[in-house]
């Protein structure tokens, strides 16, 4: 299949390819495709299955990151910078959301007539080669798609699967290999959970998050329902064979958002602790490390569920994943034993290491939401304090959800609040950090440390722990970071580098 290619000079650009026309350049002969923003864990991993399917791959990222490691050891070509230059010779070029369309490479690729494609657009057409399982929701997508994909595997299945995340059970984020079900994690932030191929879906939950993107929580609801209406309503012409009899529908029954989306699309299946969930959970035992629980079939089968990462946010997370598995006809105890392989994700309570006697645990939560969610899963810690060091991120959540955050973090023993991380947005007049340490102050944490200056925080930080604490960084951002920059001035340090 030729790709289509228009003069430099048409002011119209190429034409936007169709899904069906992705299919077949990326499951057809090999081609020369460029990444722009490589790095990023959601390029990367799209990055490691090109290469699987034989194409030559090159991309391009302004930073240095172990990821580009182990792309280059798999057979991809990876630069440290941007040129207009890492273009040439490319077929067809992909962006992350991250990219705009002044970048040089962006804009090399443009001028030459090249197809840009998204993120979403590649997705789209991964899911038009196999029957595929897309798991969205406003939080644990990350951690029910790495499950998804260890439940399957333990069920009998040949999965393939794109996490957005580190997986240590899994190995890689991302495999291709010769799976029967491709089980990717569907980002709801810019709408690519639409423009999927789903044969099964999964949904978590569904809250107000991204309304920079979808304007309003109705929008996003809206979206979630479509999500779960689609599955299965690929045209007959695109749609991969192998996939189930039917479409398979499956979401929360405990969150309010999840479950109004539920109860407007036929033939939804639901789970959750809730008296009238179709698959029901029960949380028998709590701990730091992981918690106990049974999942009761709609059939009545009582299939004992253990997970060993914190939280009864992840014990739901596990009975989405099983109670799906089992509407796809796999068995549910057999996927459940994969369920119990899971060690958690990268940045999803991560365990850091030590250093003078402290924990460090490193989380991905910026939404309030995660943030109570991350911190219950503390509140088994039976050392010292628990010192919630939080970075906000962008200016527009931090202004709408500063009251929230702010009761999230209270239950903390300590509270320490950094500066918001822009990311993609322009600062707004007024709206910092301090919007949320005063809001934990009135939701009555009695110890908070404002840390406006990121550059200070790892010095604000080692001032005030003592051995035995259990430091939780939590936010979107760079905050990530400063576990690894505490272990280099702190003795004794056995930090782990993501």
């Amino acid at each position: 299949m030729t790709l289509p290619r228009n003069d430099a000079g048409d002011p119209s650009g190429p034409r936007h390819p169709s899904a069906s026309d992705v299919a077949g350049w990326l499951g057809g002969e090999p081609r020369h495709i460029h990444l722009i923003g490589l790095a990023g864990t959601g390029i990367s991993a799209l990055a490691m299955i090109l290469v699987e399917l034989g194409h030559h791959v090159s991309g391009s990222d302004q930073r240095s990151a172990p990821v580009l490691d182990r792309l280059v050891e798999a057979g991809a070509v990876a630069h440290v910078g941007h040129d207009p230059g890492h273009v040439e010779g490319a077929d067809l070029v992909i962006c992350s959301t991250a990219i705009r369309a002044d970048h040089p490479e962006r804009v090399a690729a443009t001028s030459a007539g090249l197809p840009v494609l998204t993120r979403a657009d590649a997705l789209a057409g991964l899911t038009r080669l196999r029957p595929s399982i897309a798991v969205s929701g406003t939080h644990g997508k990350t951690t029910s798609t790495a499950m998804m994909a260890l439940a399957l595997r333990s069920a009998g299945a040949r999965v393939s699967w794109l996490v957005g995340s580190t997986v240590p059970a899994l190995e890689t984020a991302a495999s291709w290999g010769d799976g029967e079900w491709f089980v990717v994690e569907a980002d709801e932030s810019d709408d690519t959970h639409l423009a999927l191929a789903r044969a099964a879906v999964l949904l978590t939950n569904a809250e107000g998050e991204h309304l920079d993107f979808h304007g309003t929580l109705g929008r996003v609801i809206d979206g979630y329902v479509e999500f779960l209406e689609g599955a299965g309503a690929t045209d007959p012409d695109e749609a991969p064979s192998g996939g189930p009899a039917r479409p398979v529908r499956v979401a929360g029954a405990d969150d309010p958002g999840a479950a109004l989306v539920g109860r407007a699309v036929e033939g939804v299946i639901t789970f959750g602790t809730a008296s009238d969930a179709d698959w029901r959970l029960e949380v028998l035992g709590r701990s730091v490390t992981g918690t106990t629980s049974t999942l009761t079939s709609p059939s009545g089968e009582v299939i004992p569920l253990s997970v060993s990462v914190p939280g009864d946010h992840n014990a739901t997370n596990a009975a989405g994943v099983v109670a799906l598995a089992g509407e796809l006809g796999f068995d549910p105890f057999r996927a459940a034993a994969g369920v119990a392989a899971f060690t958690g994700t990268g940045r999803r309570f991560e365990h850091r290491g030590v250093a003078k006697g402290v924990s460090f645990i490193d989380d991905y939560a910026h939404h309030p939401t995660e943030v109570a969610a991350t911190l219950a899963a503390a509140s088994g810690w039976e050392g010292g304090r628990v010192v919630a060091v939080f970075q906000p991120h962008l200016y527009s959540r931090t202004q709408r959800l500063a009251d929230r955050f702010g009761a999230a973090l209270a239950v903390a023993d300590v509270v320490v609040v950094t500066d918001v991380f822009a990311a993609r947005e322009d600062p707004i007049e007024g709206v910092d950090g301090t919007l949320i340490s005063a809001a934990a102050r009135r939701h009555g944490a009695t110890d908070v440390v404002d840390a406006p200056d990121r550059s200070t925080l790892v010095e604000v930080v080692a001032a005030l722990i003592r051995p035995g604490d259990l430091v939780l960084t939590m936010g979107a951002g760079d905050v990530t970071a400063v576990a690894e920059e505490l272990g280099a001035v702190l003795p004794g340090a056995v930090i782990e580098t993501p």
